[in-house]
């Protein structure tokens, strides 16, 4: 009861008095829910607010340097802080310097999520270098991130799909500032497409960028790394829809469910060399390369906007050696 009457409490505080139909007694738990609101009606959000900080204030032990307790009950401070905070942080997680003396390589890094990678990689200390076939727009978008974080950016034009071009472009690399202590396979492609449309040559292109460029790319470093004795990261930005599937997304579901089953097997079996394999899955992020395709008229992200708030969907899969 003391969770149902706390829950209450905050949704008077946050929502103001319930205005949803009562549900049928039947439906247990959001009857009970609905019943423990309505017994709050007309009390203010303040005043709600207020009666959830004095209830939590005693639930937890502690003393003057943590909260709950007695100490927490008297320090203005320490009350405030068994308040529920949601506002999210826009300032880095990790602190200042974190990645001082390391080298990263961000394979479509000059545009989008890759550039957003690449920027935080750089503010937090780290030797940054971003690839991708198109080198004018690499250039300047790695003149504009040096300028920003007082760190220097390298460009060096790959494109994935050309094994050669890769190895080519680890030389590059290595000449430059060295072999990278994280690599983040980031260029990808894909489109909106019914599955009975798609071509051989359309569902190769994206399974060779997705797939076949993120491995030839680890493959190369990461052998290179065993060679010097050196363990690296390696993440890999993945799909929602990779372990489901989705409709009109084929050779992007086919590939990503392939990058999620390489970063399980390359954990498995080089752990051992100081090597972690990640991948994360972000959902949709509205970037310009990925919204043109994929949300074309900007139908679904109005809706999104206009009919619910969603619950962020996300998911990260890791694989970490537990020996070396």
């Amino acid at each position: 009861m003391e969770k149902l009457e706390l829950y209450a409490l905050y949704k008077q505080a946050t929502a103001g008095d319930v205005t949803e139909p009562q549900p049928s007694r039947l439906n247990f738990v959001n009857r009970a829910k609905w019943d423990a609101r309505d017994k709050l009606r007309g009390m203010t959000p303040d005043a709600a607010k207020q009666a959830y900080i004095d209830r939590t204030a005693g639930m937890a032990g502690g003393n003057d340097a943590g909260v709950g307790g007695a100490a927490t009950a008297k320090g203005e401070g320490n009350r405030h802080r068994l308040w529920p905070a949601f506002t999210p942080r826009k300032t880095p997680m990790l602190p200042p310097g974190t990645y001082d003396g390391k080298v990263a390589l961000v394979t479509g890094g000059g545009t989008g999520l890759g550039r957003g990678m690449a920027t935080m990689l750089s503010q937090l200390g780290c030797t940054v270098a971003i690839a991708s076939r198109r080198l004018d727009v690499l250039e300047a978008t790695a003149a504009e991130i040096t300028a920003q974080t007082g760190n220097p950016v390298h460009a060096i034009a790959l494109n994935v799909r050309d094994s050669d071009m890769v190895s080519k472009a680890i030389d590059q690399l290595e000449t430059l500032v060295g072999l990278p202590d994280v690599v983040i396979n980031n260029a990808a492609g894909n489109f909106i497409a019914p599955s009975e449309r798609l071509s051989a040559n359309a569902f190769k292109t994206i399974t060779d960028t997705v797939l076949n460029g993120s491995a030839y790319v680890t493959l190369d470093v990461a052998k290179r790394l065993m060679a010097a004795e050196r363990g690296g990261t390696f993440l890999y930005i993945t799909t929602t829809y990779a372990n489901t599937g989705s409709g009109f997304v084929l050779p992007s579901a086919c590939a990503k469910a392939g990058i999620e089953c390489m970063i399980k097997s390359l954990g498995a079996e080089w752990g051992r060399h100081g090597f972690r394999f990640l991948g994360v899955a972000p959902g949709p992020i509205p970037t310009k390369g990925a919204f043109s395709r994929l949300d074309p008229t900007g139908r679904f992200e109005a809706h999104v906007h206009n009919s619910f708030t969603p619950s962020i969907r996300s998911r990260c899969l890791a694989v970490t050696p537990t020996h070396r």
